[in-house]
């Protein structure tokens, strides 16, 4: 795990060393309820509304392209229908592209993001050995001024031990708000 944060401040380092405008993006979300499929149970169960803090760099690429980087902490979900003894969360470490191509706007910069990462498993309250997996994603954003706005969904993997490996997939979509702090411009 320390390798992980080790290669992942690294990237962040020689990143934003390189780009014109670096900026960090605190964030706070809110999901919508949403789905959590096993593969060994056919039908979805329904997972309690959600809430997330993030934080994410952010650069400047080029004019129709920007990059991310960021982690969230996603508190602990329920699962519809079971006590809190089932709650489960993610940590999600991940990488972004941004295309932005209304970038020539004063005000306001709409954007399409994709998202790709590791899913770090930060808690589970089942008492089941839980892993992370792959996390993948993506948004429709805006930036007006230095506020941020994104409606987003995203699918977290991730395995635990039932005895043998149950493979878990858990939906996200929800609404994120932002404020946008320039750390280096042109």
């Amino acid at each position: 795990m320390k390798k992980v944060f080790t290669s992942f401040a690294l990237i962040l380092f020689i990143s934003s060393s390189s780009f014109a405008e670096i900026s960090l993006a605190p964030k706070f979300s809110i999901d919508i309820p949403a789905s959590l499929e096993y593969d060994v149970q056919p039908d979805a169960e329904d997972a309690k509304r959600g809430y997330d803090i993030s934080v994410e760099l952010r650069g400047t690429i080029s004019k129709w392209f920007m990059w991310g980087a960021g982690a969230s902490y996603m508190f602990d979900r329920g699962i519809a229908g079971y006590g809190s003894e089932k709650d489960f969360s993610f940590l999600p470490l991940y990488a972004s592209l941004m295309f932005t191509p209304f970038s020539d706007f004063k005000l306001a910069k709409p954007y399409v993001r994709g998202n790709i990462g590791y899913d770090i498993a930060a808690s589970n309250k089942d008492g089941k050995n839980m892993k992370g997996g792959i996390y993948y994603g993506g948004a429709l954003g805006v930036e007006y001024k230095d506020f941020i706005a994104e409606v987003y969904g995203g699918h977290h993997l991730a395995v635990y031990d039932n005895p043998g490996e149950v493979n878990i997939k858990y939906v996200q979509i929800g609404l994120s708000l932002g404020y946008k702090f320039i750390l280096k411009e042109y």
